[in-house]
């Protein structure tokens, strides 16, 4: 049996506080070459890159958005705790308003990180 797709939600509470939330999107049948896929609406791209050791201090996410690290670890910080995000992690950018949360670009590899717009 395959295992859904795990995403990290990083939103804003009741408290104004970013926090952390497991989500999981099931995988469906698709057409070769892939044999299965999970769908999620989204509207654009963006691929970043962020230098090794780059803080970037406490903030709040600019849209809705699907975050994925292609290379390099990032930290964040919330009011959860600190989670660790390296190639191939996913998490939903959610906090839109609130206390936001800190990212550090941690280890010596640069980040190179892509955005899908919702």
């Amino acid at each position: 049996m395959l295992r859904p797709v795990a995403v990290t939600r990083i939103f804003t509470g009741a408290d104004g506080r970013s926090h952390f939330e497991d989500l999981s999107f099931p995988l469906v049948k698709a057409e070769p070459p892939a044999t299965h896929q999970a769908v999620l609406p989204f509207t654009g791209a963006i691929i970043s890159v962020a230098p090794a050791g780059a803080p970037v201090g406490r903030h709040n996410a600019p849209r809705r958005q699907l975050v994925i690290n292609l290379t390099g670890v990032c930290e964040i910080d919330c009011a959860d705790g600190t989670k660790r995000f390296g190639p191939g992690d996913v998490r939903f950018a959610d906090d839109t308003h609130g206390e936001g949360h800190v990212t550090r670009v941690v280890e010596d590899v640069e980040a190179l990180i892509q955005t899908l717009r919702r």
